[in-house]
Order: structure tokens, then C-alpha cells, then sequence
């Protein structure tokens, strides 16, 4: 873990998913936000150690890390946000909607968003890459200025629910077009960073109230 100059945490996406696992397990209500070291590459549960992003990505040097939900690989850049929500299974916030409820645990990031002034929305994935998650086509992304900024995913046990998701803070198009045989032009057309639709003012503490703020859940003193 690393503390920038402001403050703000920076954790490895290792340290997160451990972080995560350990919520899993003690099973309560829990929120958390953070900063990523970065570069790292984050795999789907499904996907395979030598999907084509990722021996590219081990050859540049780039970490790759298997997360516990589905859907398929992210590229984090340092200093863009993963976020998680864990709920028991039973608690009537998961509701029996929960596979479909994106828009409502993810409520408190467009309110964060929307606080510093950019208009943020979940809506239906793109449908144009079957390897980079933000651009797949299942689930739910989020999107401002008409372009996607983040994404989430959900991992549910016998007792838990982890509800995650990502918000690209920068964007390295030329390292996605790489790692994933994307064009240029389609990433450009798809994908913003949040620098770019002006979400500077918005901090890591920020955005971890609001989440919790929207879901009834107490916030981590240390996020």
C-alpha cells in the first residue's frame, strides 16, 4: 500500500481482493473504495491464465490479477478507483433483483459524480469486445459524456454478496489498443477517463460516503 502526497491510498489490485475476500468472509455490511498502484490487469473469474490480454500484459511487465466475479478483463491504470459493497445474503437491500440491480448499488456513484458536477448513468454494455470488459457485452457500464468510465460485477456465496466495479480516473489508449487489438478510433469512440468529463475535485472519501450514503452502509474510518 502507498499514500500519495493528498493522501490518498493506492493499494495493489492483490492487497484489494484480499481486502475484499476477508469482507466475504466476515460477511457484514461493508463498503470500501481505494486507489490502484497500476498498471494491473484484472481477469474474470472464467477467463483463462492465457486469454491473449494476458500474456501480452505479463510480457509488458503488467501484473494480472483473477477477481472472484464474471465478465471479463480491465486494464487499471494508476489512481483509478475499485469500489465494493458486501451485504449478507439475506439483507433486504440485495433484494431479488440483485442480478439486475446495477443502477441501485451503484447509486451512490453517480451521486458522487453528479456532486462535482459530471452527469453519470448505468446503461446497457456495449457489445463490441468479448476481452475488455468495458466494452462487453453483459451486465451494466457506466456512462458520461456518452462514452463508458467504469464498469461493475457481482460474486454471490451461499451467504454473501460482492458487488464491485472500477471507475477509470486516466486512460491509456494507446496501451488498450495493445493489449486487447482494439482500434484506436473505436477506444476513443467508447471509452473516456473521468479526468477527461472533469471529475477532479472528486475524492477517494468522497466517493466511499456517498456509496455507503446511498446503501445505508458505515463507511471504513481508513478509506
Amino acid at each position: 500500500m502507498i499514500r500519495t502526497g493528498s493522501g490518498e491510498r493506492r493499494v495493489s489490485l492483490a492487497e484489494y481482493r484480499r481486502e475484499e475476500e476477508a469482507a466475504v468472509e466476515r460477511g457484514e455490511p461493508w463498503v470500501h473504495v481505494a486507489a490502484v498502484e497500476g498498471p494491473e490487469l484484472s481477469l474474470g473469474v472464467s477467463q483463462p491464465e492465457e486469454e491473449a490480454c494476458a500474456v501480452r500484459a505479463r510480457q509488458q511487465g503488467i501484473p494480472v490479477e483473477r477477481r472472484s466475479s464474471g465478465g471479463s478483463a480491465v486494464l487499471l491504470e494508476a489512481g483509478d478507483w475499485a469500489w465494493s459493497v458486501v451485504l449478507r445474503r439475506a439483507d433486504p437491500r440485495v433484494g431479488r433483483d440483485f442480478a439486475r440491480a446495477y443502477a441501485r448499488f451503484g447509486l451512490g456513484v453517480t451521486r458522487a459524480l453528479g456532486s462535482v458536477g459530471v452527469a453519470a448513468a448505468w446503461a446497457a454494455p456495449r457489445g463490441i469486445s468479448e476481452t475488455l470488459c468495458l466494452l462487453g457485452p453483459r451486465g451494466s457500464v457506466l456512462e458520461a459524456s456518452d462514452r463508458v468510465v467504469g464498469g461493475c460485477a457481482q460474486h454471490l456465496t451461499a451467504t454473501t454478496l460482492l458487488h464491485h466495479g472500477v471507475l477509470i480516473r486516466t486512460l491509456d489508449r494507446g496501451r488498450l489498443s495493445q493489449l486487447f487489438d482494439i482500434s484506436p478510433e473505436i477506444l476513443t469512440r467508447h471509452l473516456a477517463s473521468l479526468d477527461e468529463v472533469g471529475v477532479g475535485r472528486l475524492t477517494t472519501r468522497a466517493l466511499a460516503t456517498q456509496i455507503g450514503a446511498a446503501l445505508g452502509i458505515p463507511v471504513e474510518a481508513g478509506v
